[in-house]
């Protein structure tokens, strides 16, 4: 008896902690995507708001994941540092989209602290014909704009992986609204690989020129995007239970 209650209190505390540090995101700062919808355009702006009675010293990275009609993809991003007086607004970036060109868009806004925390976010998704796409959705009980890897990569290294990568993610036909986030970081001659979820580093490595290895990397890291997810979904169901 005494084990399972020691058992019991010990998933409220992991409940409690993962809790906390969700409801410490939007808290001292509001992130809002302002959206507007003209005809064959949409027109962004990213704001964000200082909630304290503090000066902050932050970055922000705001994403563009576009889908056309035949399911290709492209991502772009914007990022940068910027400081908040207390109470003060500011308008960080502003873009505007062809819609005639996609079928799908979402739309992130993330803010972070100093210490690279992220402590603010905004989401917004764009769906042609979005009136037929949720009909067909409440049929199949399907999720929309699954499956975002987006590429961060410089070289031609980094891109080549990306592609072993996209492949190998693409042929086990994994559902998850994450986004993957595949990146490259430069340091002299070495080129490092690192690939995210949420901000989790699920694998990194130094890169080599040689198509057999990134493959193999390819295929390793897929494996572990594949078991974090698996987790994270488990999770998330424990925590709705509770």
């Amino acid at each position: 008896m005494k084990l399972k209650l020691n058992i019991i209190v010990f998933f409220l505390f992991v409940f409690q902690s993962i809790y906390s540090q969700i409801e410490q995101i939007n808290i001292d700062v509001k992130p809002k995507l302002q959206i507007e919808e003209n005809a064959d355009l949409i027109n962004i702006s990213c704001l964000v708001e200082n909630l304290t009675d503090g000066h902050k010293n932050l970055s922000y990275k705001f994403s563009l994941f576009k889908t056309d009609s035949k399911n290709n993809k492209n991502n772009n991003f914007q990022s940068g540092q910027f400081t908040l007086l207390s109470g003060e607004q500011k308008l960080l970036a502003i873009s505007q989209i062809n819609t005639n060109e996609v079928n799908k868009i979402l739309i992130l806004l993330l803010i972070y602290d100093e210490n690279e925390k992220l402590i603010g976010s905004d989401k917004y998704n764009y769906i042609k014909n979005k009136k037929e796409v949720e009909e067909k959705n409440a049929l199949n009980n399907d999720i929309v704009l699954l499956g975002f890897v987006s590429d961060e990569t410089k070289t031609k290294i980094g891109k080549d992986f990306y592609e072993f990568f996209y492949s190998q993610y693409n042929s086990q036909k994994i559902k998850s609204s994450k986004i993957i986030v595949v990146e490259e970081e430069i340091a002299g001659r070495n080129t490092r690989i690192r690939v995210k979820i949420d901000y989790d580093v699920i694998n990194e490595f130094l890169a080599k020129p040689d198509e057999e290895f990134l493959t193999a990397m390819a295929q390793e890291t897929v494996g572990k995007v594949f078991v974090y997810l698996k987790n994270s979904e488990k999770n998330s169901k424990n925590l709705i239970r509770y």
